[in-house]
């Protein structure tokens, strides 16, 4: 009686355990790919004050959220030009890089990508990955200057479905958009955006 009273319980522990996996894989596969984050506020600002800041990424500390920690002694720096493409920030650890780099400009916009790149693994560097898009855009409105703030990536496989599915990331980066654009109204207050210098448009690079 015993034996069979077991025999049953780990056929019902195997046969749910078997439904999970299934449920895993099955669902997963139409959950969606990817995912996309959208914010906007109105500051009480000109264009001219929003694209002087947005521009510049040296900027960003003072306002900007996303930031990336790699372990301790995590180290940032700025490269390229203000407002050109390639204009990037870099931040770097034991865990390995982190890089925000426009891809696109215009005077009211940028596009910018962030990479990932591991650390070196007996001599080898493996190549970055491109793990997210984003855009800011900026218009004169009556009540002074909308922005626009969009970030979008792909899913990492069936278990960032699982949890973009749950949308805690996409919570989390609401929270940063939404909180930068309200640290960048402090910020135009404050009267220290730098003197704008942004030419013409510039093409978004792949």
């Amino acid at each position: 009686m015993a034996t069979s009273t077991t025999q049953t319980f780990f056929k019902t522990m195997v046969l749910a355990f078997a439904g999970m996996i299934l449920v895993y894989y099955g669902v997963g596969q139409v959950l969606a790919k990817d995912w996309k984050v959208e914010t906007k506020r109105t500051l009480n600002a000109k264009p001219e004050q929003v694209g002087a800041l947005v521009h510049d990424l040296k900027t960003w500390e003072r306002w900007c959220l996303t930031k990336a920690e790699l372990g301790p002694q995590t180290q940032r720096t700025i490269e390229g030009e203000a407002g050109k493409v390639g204009h990037r920030v870099v931040w770097t650890g034991p865990m390995g890089k982190v890089m925000l780099e426009f891809a696109g400009t215009t005077p009211n916009s940028i596009d910018y990508r962030i990479g990932f790149e591991a650390p070196a693994k007996d001599g080898v560097v493996a190549p970055p990955m491109q793990n997210a898009k984003g855009h800011v855009e900026w218009a004169a409105v009556a009540a002074g200057t909308e922005v626009t703030w969009r970030d979008s990536s792909e899913h990492a496989g069936l278990p960032g479905r699982w949890i973009g599915w749950f949308g805690a990331h996409q919570q989390r980066v609401e929270q940063i958009q939404s909180s930068s654009l309200q640290s960048l109204q402090a910020e135009i207050d404050k009267g220290t955006a730098p003197v704008p210098a942004v030419g013409p448009a510039q093409p978004t690079t792949k």
